[in-house]
C-alpha cells in the first residue's frame, strides 16, 4: 500500500513524501517493511528518506546496500548478464 503527503517534521518537513508499506522477504524471511521516498517534482527525482523493517528503523548504510543490490538484480533481470 502507499500513501503520499506533505513532510510535518524533522528532515522531511515541508517536503512532498510518498510512503510504501507492505510484506517482503529478506533474508528468506518474511518481514514488514516501510520505505519512504522525498519526491522531488522539479527536478523529477526522488530519494529513499528511511526505511523500517518490522518497526525498526535501518541505517543509511544498510539502506544503501539494499537499494545497489535490488538495481543489480534488476538490470540483470533486463540484460541476462551478472555485475
Amino acid at each position: 500500500k502507499w500513501a503520499s503527503g506533505i513532510g510535518a517534521d524533522g528532515e522531511s518537513k515541508g517536503k512532498q513524501l510518498v510512503n510504501v508499506e507492505g510484506e517482503i522477504l529478506f533474508m528468506d524471511k518474511p518481514v514488514r517493511a516501510a520505505l519512504q521516498f522525498v519526491v522531488d517534482g522539479e527536478q523529477k527525482s526522488f530519494e529513499l528518506h528511511a526505511m523500517e523493517f518490522n518497526g525498526v528503523p535501518q541505517n543509511q548504510l544498510f539502506m544503501a546496500v539494499l537499494v545497489k543490490k535490488i538495481c543489480e538484480e534488476y538490470a540483470t533481470e533486463q540484460t541476462g548478464k551478472e555485475k
